[in-house]
């Protein structure tokens, strides 16, 4: 009984719009966005809906007419392109013309035998489109109210209506199950868009024309090539939460892992019938992120090659059966698995114990994929994995032995292991590795090495007061002076202690900041570490020395016994970066191998990942708060903005917080991308706890202003800079910036940033006596104006006297 206005960016609700007693059925804006028509219902008088139709005033929420004389509810409204009129189609049969301005009716359209369902202004508002439920749709001359043409050909009503941008084809959806395209001239069918399996109910065209979407009862929405009417991509919003993508050829995203095992399975033809092939099976072979922009071709990456696969059919892959008895891990007793094979092979057997990968393959060296059966035993009494006197799942699947893409439905058993006496309570352990100062000077950054070293603080203060400090373990690697250098071998090395150390029951969290590297080429995602001269891997043995894959990182976690894990990697990507470009976000090089290679991770380890990355080290440098927006969300949600009934750090609570924060503090930074998590289907846990004393220890940087380039030009000379000033003043603003915590500003190394700061001046000499006119100012606003005086005998003086007169000019503005 409400319509409500709603911010995109933020999906805050900024209005609602109430007075109906019963459903609203329509909603329009004007061309001139302040103002909104909403029909529906009314209340039920003798049987009957009568209508309500409102218009109202956007910024002040105040409705400022009625429009009366509809005598049943009100389905479809449309303002006209001008905004003078306002269109309208009834449950009543017609379709009316309204004066905007007084809500005087100036015309009625009738003809239709039924309800007239969806109305359309043509973009040049001479002719009024209608739908009804008498199965046409009808062309109308606006200024007279004839009918001009009729549409003719669904077997059922018509839902929808609008017209092409250029006026010529109309699009109309029916309860036939189809949508249509018809020449507006002749009236002819000209394509039909057919694969919808419920009513269609809503129909648009894109803005150039080219692409219509539709959206219908069947809970899709489609998107069509409007010259082909090629189905080039189904969308499908979920109930339970979460979004996903599949196009035709059966590449598959979504909004999350957790939503796409939800949603997706296949179906494969067996000799015994159709079989069901979920999600899982068919990951490796399908799943292509990003997708939906890899279609509309706002994505450079290329599309998954899925060439052949449909053609080639889908292996079977074996059946997996696992039995032991229900004391097998308390007694040391084995599990029993068996693999029948159904005519494709028996390929790569994987093992996972309370979903975290304890083998990869579990077939013995030299078994014979061809075998008709294979049976194994599997010893996993004392498995690291185990969890002492708890409830233990172990998963077996397997992979078809032709081609290895199909994976077999798990096996699974649930069995409890042995409660462990001398078992002492859970530990937290940490390795935090920041990485700003590389060997390579053009890969250095600010912010990765001050980041590690704040989460490494905030875990150690709520690590501590939930675990206790002495099991807070937290080991730091940073290019910070005197602190573990986080070079490969040492990261290795930190692992390997980890390993040593820990138990089922701890707590493992992993944290990388730095600059990061994905590879189409390899399908994997690197970090650089200390030693990287440059993003340039393709040399085998370098890449071993100063990177460390996606698959060596599952490796070394998965060394670990730690049950419950957390993978924050938050990187930058390396490149060359064109200051004009900055404006505008990119798309990241090799995104599609980084998403894949953490997926592959999270599914391998069963840990929590969150990855928040930045398109090119500028747009990660050029933060107001002197630190990666990733980071610094997770110490606003430790700090107390997303505490678990207010005192808890729940890993899907923070990891939910970040999800949703970094995009907004990025707001006009060209190349953020929104942070990517991976969650697996297990519960949440906690790493910490913070009480009201302990959130002043852990550190958040205050907001920064960002500055540009300065831009000084001595007088009388068109604009030039001979002495050299301008490259001075912008080495003196990057020495600010790089004060850390203390930093006054942070210093964006373009010449154009969305809401930064410019610096610009005119300098005078007289003999060696240099003044300077400094000016601080956003946009085409002027700004405040400051004199710096110095001598041209020692210009870093005065350049360091224009950079401290701008700070002191940001001090006044801000």
């Amino acid at each position: 009984d409400t319509a409500r206005l709603w911010d995109v960016a933020t999906g805050v609700e900024v209005r609602c719009f109430e007075g109906h007693a019963s459903a609203v059925e329509a909603v329009a804006f004007a061309e001139d966005d302040r103002r909104l028509i909403i029909g529906g219902m009314q209340n039920e008088i003798a049987s009957r809906y009568i209508s309500l139709l409102q218009l109202w005033e956007i910024e002040t929420g105040i409705e400022v007419r009625r429009f009366e004389g509809h005598t049943s509810s009100v389905w479809s409204v449309a303002f006209s392109p001008d905004g003078r009129t306002v269109l309208t189609g009834s449950y009543d049969d017609a379709a009316r013309l309204w004066d905007a301005a007084t809500g005087v009716e100036v015309r009625r359209f009738e003809g239709h035998a039924s309800a007239v369902t969806s109305v359309a202004f043509s973009p040049d508002g001479r002719t009024v489109l209608t739908g009804g439920g008498d199965r046409t749709a009808r062309l109308w001359d606006a200024a007279t109210g004839a009918e001009v043409r009729r549409f003719e050909g669904h077997t059922t009503a018509v839902n929808a209506v609008a017209f092409s941008p250029d006026g010529r084809t109309v699009l109309t959806g029916s309860a036939d199950d189809t949508a249509r395209l018809w020449d507006v001239a002749t009236g002819a069918e000209v394509s039909r868009f057919e694969g919808h399996t419920s009513s269609v109910w809503s129909v648009a065209f894109s803005p150039d024309g080219r692409t219509v979407l539709t959206g219908s009862g069947d809970s899709t929405a489609r998107l069509w090539e409007v010259e082909s009417g090629r189905l080039i991509v189904s969308l499908f919003s979920l109930r339970g939460g979460g979004a996903v993508v599949l196009d035709p050829q059966g590449r598959f995203d979504g909004s999350s892992d957790v939503a796409m095992r939800r949603a997706l399975h296949f179906v494969v033809d067996t000799p015994t019938g159709p079989e069901a092939i979920g999600f899982d099976q068919l990951k490796d072979r399908y799943y292509d992120p990003g997708l939906l922009a890899k279609l509309l071709g706002y994505s450079d990456e290329p599309l998954r090659d899925v060439q052949g696969m449909n053609e080639r059919g889908l292996h079977l892959p074996p059946e997996v059966h696992l039995t032991a008895p229900e004391d097998a891990l308390a007694t040391g007793q084995p599990v029993t698995l068996t693999l029948i094979n159904r005519g494709d092979g028996i390929g790569a057997v994987q093992v996972l114990l309370n979903g975290r990968e304890v083998l990869a393959d579990a077939r013995p060296r030299g078994a014979d994929p061809a075998a008709d059966s294979l049976t194994l035993t599997l010893d996993l009494s004392g498995h690291p994995f185990l969890l002492p006197g708890q409830d233990n799942t172990i998963e077996v699947s397997a992979l078809d032995g032709e081609e290895g893409y199909v994976r077999s439905r798990s096996g699974s058993l649930v069995l409890r292991a042995r409660e462990d006496a001398d078992a002492e309570p859970p530990s937290l352990y940490a390795l935090v590795v920041g990485t700003s100062d590389y060997a390579g000077y053009d890969l250095d950054l600010r912010f990765a090495a001050k980041d590690a070293a704040d989460l490494a603080t905030a875990l150690e203060v709520a690590g501590g007061r939930l675990f206790g400090t002495d099991r807070t373990q937290i080991r730091l690697l940073s290019t910070e002076p005197g602190e573990r250098t986080p070079t490969s071998a040492e990261i290795r090395a930190a692992f390997s202690e980890i390993a040593a150390e820990a138990t089922s029951r701890d707590v493992l969290v992993v944290y990388l900041a730095g600059h990061g590297v994905a590879d189409d080429a390899t399908d994997d995602f690197y970090y650089l570490t200390r030693d990287a001269l440059s993003s340039t891997l393709t040399d085998p043995a370098l890449r071993e020395a100063v990177a460390l894959s996606g698959a060596e990182l599952t490796d070394l976690i998965l060394s670990v016994p730690t049950q419950r894990q957390v993978f924050i990697l938050d990187a930058c990507y390396s490149g060359t970066v064109v200051a004009q470009q900055l404006a505008a976000a990119r798309q990241i090089d090799g995104e599609t191998a980084r998403i894949r290679s953490l997926d592959r991770l999270q599914d391998r380890t069963g840990m929590f990942v969150l990855a928040g990355s930045a398109a090119d080290a500028v747009s990660y440098e050029a933060s107001r708060y002197g630190q990666g927006l990733l980071t610094y969300s997770l110490l606003m949600g430790m700090r107390g903005a997303a505490l678990r009934e207010g005192v808890e750090v729940d890993v899907a609570t923070l990891v939910g917080y970040a999800q949703d924060r970094v995009p907004e503090l990025a707001a006009g930074i060209g190349g953020i991308q929104r942070p990517q998590a991976f969650v697996p289907s297990g519960g949440s846990f906690p790493i910490g706890q913070v009480l009201d004393e302990d959130q002043a220890a852990i550190p958040l940087a205050l907001e920064k202003p960002l500055v540009l380039r300065a831009n000084l030009t001595q007088e009388g000379t068109r604009s030039r800079d001979p002495l050299g000033l301008t490259g001075l003043v912008d080495e003196a603003l990057r020495s600010a910036s790089a004060r850390g915590r203390e930093a006054p500003l942070v210093f964006v190394d373009a010449d154009a940033f969305a809401d930064a700061y410019y610096v610009g001046g005119l300098y005078d000499v007289e003999g060696d006596q240099v003044t300077v006119e400094v000016e601080v100012y956003q946009g085409d606003d002027s700004g405040p104006v400051a004199e710096v005086t110095g001598t041209s005998a020692d210009l870093s003086s005065l350049a360091a006297g224009v950079r401290d007169a701008v700070e002191r000019l940001l001090l006044g503005i801000e």
